[in-house]
């Protein structure tokens, strides 16, 4: 008398009475699943050749492991960021209609930057420079990065701005090829200096 058990795969195997008359059927499959691991292929044994459900559980589970460590291990690491602040400088944070022409006093100063849009003009730059009619913020401080940061990073600029989010100081960052700028309103220094220090990020 012979009971049928039927593989992962879909293929028989014979496992005879007097084999599990002393233990239920499955726990004699799990017997013989445990038993055949590390024997010989059924071809050199002169049967079909099966290979025990766990060893195939096994190597699945190897597979999955090795993938998820793979995907982390690939994740560059951000560095601990230093910002320095920029000596001498305060700006100004401008709109314009986006048709304006660019003008001599939007390129003063140690730091300026000119973006167009379809929607704007926007300028960064000497606030002392600034016509009085032009539309404006500021003053601001200037924190720059140090870098070069690599653009596979992620997370730079939420390293910046989560310490101030909680202490609800508001911030301007500009990113350019190399690195980030950080711009925070003049009032605000030493609150945006102590919340990047508690936070770990090192200032100078």
């Amino acid at each position: 008398m012979c009971y049928t058990l039927r593989s992962v795969r879909g293929r028989k195997c014979r496992l005879r009475a007097e084999q599990c008359s002393q233990v239920p059927l499955r726990q004699a499959g799990k017997k013989w699943a445990a038993s055949s691991a590390g024997r010989a292929p059924r071809s050199q044994r002169g049967g079909r050749e099966f290979e025990p459900p766990a060893v195939h559980q096994l190597q699945r589970r190897t597979r999955r492991q090795a993938a998820a460590a793979f995907v982390i291990s690939d994740v560059p690491t951000a560095p601990t960021l230093t910002l320095l602040r920029v000596p001498d400088v305060s700006v100004a944070v401008c709109r314009l209609v986006s048709s304006h022409p660019v003008s001599p006093w939007m390129t003063t100063g140690l730091v300026w930057s000119i973006t167009r849009t379809a929607d704007e003009l926007s300028v960064i730059c000497d606030i002392a420079q600034v016509p009085h009619e032009v539309r404006q913020e500021g003053p601001f401080a200037v924190f720059q990065v140090q870098g070069p940061l690599d653009f596979a990073l992620t997370g730079i600029v939420s390293q910046l701005s989560a310490p101030l989010a909680e202490r609800e100081i508001p911030i301007f960052v500009v990113s350019t090829f190399d690195t980030d700028y950080v711009l925070v309103r003049e009032p605000l220094i030493a609150a945006a200096v102590a919340a990047w220090t508690d936070a770990g990020l090192k200032v100078g």
